[in-house]
C-alpha cells in the first residue's frame, strides 16, 4: 500500500492534498536536487530548507505531477528568437501550481493551456525566467 507525501496545509491547495508514494503508486522514489546560478566569486550561504512529511495512509486528495517540457529547443548562439513547445495532457484535472525553468539568457517563459476544443485559457506562470525557480502555487479557484 502506498504511503502519502503531504503538502503543508498552509501552502497546499487543500488540507489532505499530497502524493501517493511507494508500492502501488506512480512515485517509487524521491530525489531532492539543488543547484545555484552563482556567477560571482563568493559563495552563497543557503538558509532555505525543505521538509518532507510522510503519513501511513494515502492522501485524501491525490495530486499528480506532469512535466511539460522539450529537450528539442535549438536556439543558435547570439540569436534572439521565440521557441514554442507543444505538449499534450489528455486527461481531466486542475493546475494547482507551476515551476518554470530556464537559464541566464532566457526572458519570459509560460504555459498557454487550451480547452479540449482548442479555445485558449488563461496563461499560467508568465513571469521572467530570471525569477527564482520555485514551485509557485496558484490562487484557489
Amino acid at each position: 500500500m502506498a504511503q502519502g507525501l503531504s503538502l503543508d496545509s498552509r501552502e497546499g491547495p487543500a488540507p489532505g492534498a499530497g502524493y501517493a508514494v511507494g508500492p502501488g503508486s506512480r512515485v517509487s522514489w524521491l530525489a531532492v536536487q539543488l543547484h545555484y546560478q552563482n556567477m560571482g566569486s563568493k559563495y552563497i550561504h543557503d538558509r532555505s530548507g525543505v521538509e518532507l512529511t510522510f503519513t501511513p495512509s494515502e492522501p485524501q486528495i491525490p495530486l499528480r505531477l506532469d512535466v511539460m517540457m522539450s529537450t528539442k529547443v535549438k536556439i543558435p548562439p547570439r540569436v534572439f528568437q521565440d521557441e514554442c513547445v507543444a505538449c499534450r495532457i489528455t486527461r481531466a484535472g486542475s493546475v494547482i501550481g507551476f515551476r518554470n525553468h530556464a537559464h541566464r539568457l532566457a526572458q519570459d517563459i509560460w504555459t498557454q493551456p487550451f480547452s479540449t476544443v482548442g479555445v485558449p485559457e488563461a496563461t499560467i506562470g508568465k513571469l521572467s525566467a530570471q525569477e527564482p525557480q520555485i514551485i509557485r502555487l496558484l490562487p484557489s479557484p
